[in-house]
């Protein structure tokens, strides 16, 4: 996390009636009050109950990243799905996740790369499926669980995240004091960077799908039916996979740069490139022996 200049906190909050407002507590009594300490910054709490509100909401964060240049931080208190697919508003409707990361990408390129995601949210964590190696990340950072949070531990741990970044500005100690918040309940909170989802599943696409001899058989035949390739005779099939893997390993890391320059993007924001700390090279990238800004690993 930089400073404040042009930061604003959105906090979306849709829970039903007879439900604690934790949002609401944790913005009146915390965040609210950061505006009168750092010149540029504004927390706003939005509360849409039904699937149209959401929208409007989701597109009035996204014109406010175009045209005022902020860099948001986009807290949710909303119910997770119990199948996992999602968020649930007040209304009972639900959003997907499919749908969160889509506009999520779009404020993160408005951000210039900047946009920071923490989920109170049951099952939140699960928004991690929509990282994609070969499209755009949806977000900077994300911190959420993968598991049901009880409303007595998110009020105590988010709270402690929150003060400790508006004292310190340290998403590395604002996560450590979440973990050490509530020791008596055992939640698994992760809090994660793109650059690390990509130099972990980057590393894992490379040992399992390129350096794997009989992956990359594998792969050829899907290639070919793919592209409507006939290949009739055991002949044909072993001369098409041995030209596939002769280009997948010319091309390789051709392939590691376009995929990390788009999806960290860096072609878009060359200055984002100083913090990633990626070598050029694939080679490079599969002798590195520290995970750049590892958020879990740093925790105490």
């Amino acid at each position: 996390m930089g400073g404040t200049e042009r930061a604003k906190r959105a906090e979306g909050e849709s829970l039903p009636a007879g439900d604690e407002k934790t949002g609401t507590q944790l913005h009146n009594d915390l965040l609210r009050w950061q505006g009168l300490k750092y010149n540029g910054f504004e927390s706003v709490l939005l509360e849409p109950k039904t699937k149209i509100e959401w929208n409007r909401m989701i597109g009035d964060i996204l014109a406010d990243t175009q045209n005022k240049g902020i860099r948001p931080i986009i807290h949710f208190e909303i119910h997770g799905s119990t199948k996992k697919d999602g968020l649930v508003l007040a209304s009972g409707e639900l959003v997907l996740w499919k749908e969160i990361g889509a506009i999520l990408t779009e404020i993160n390129i408005a951000s210039r790369m900047n946009l920071f995601i923490s989920l109170a949210v049951c099952h939140g964590a699960y928004l991690l499926t929509q990282y994609h190696l070969d499209q755009r990340a949806f977000c900077y950072g994300v911190l959420g669980s993968f598991d049901p949070l009880p409303v007595d531990d998110l009020k105590i741990r988010f709270c402690e995240f929150y003060e400790e970044l508006f004292s310190t500005f340290d998403i590395v100690k604002a996560y450590q004091r979440l973990l050490n918040a509530n020791p008596d309940i055992k939640i698994d909170y992760e809090c994660i960077s793109a650059v690390e989802i990509f130099y972990k599943n980057y590393r894992n696409y490379v040992l399992k799908q390129v350096n794997d001899p009989e992956r990359v058989k594998e792969r050829a035949l899907e290639a070919a039916n793919e592209n409507g390739v006939v290949l009739s005779t055991r002949q044909q099939k072993r001369a098409f996979q041995r030209n596939f893997a002769k280009v997948l390993h010319q091309k390789k890391n051709e392939y590691y740069v376009e995929h990390s320059t788009k999806f960290l993007m860096t072609d878009l924001f060359p200055e984002k490139k100083a913090d990633f700390h990626l070598p050029d090279t694939l080679d490079k990238f599969m002798e590195m022996k520290i995970i750049p800004q590892n958020y879990i690993d740093e925790r105490g």
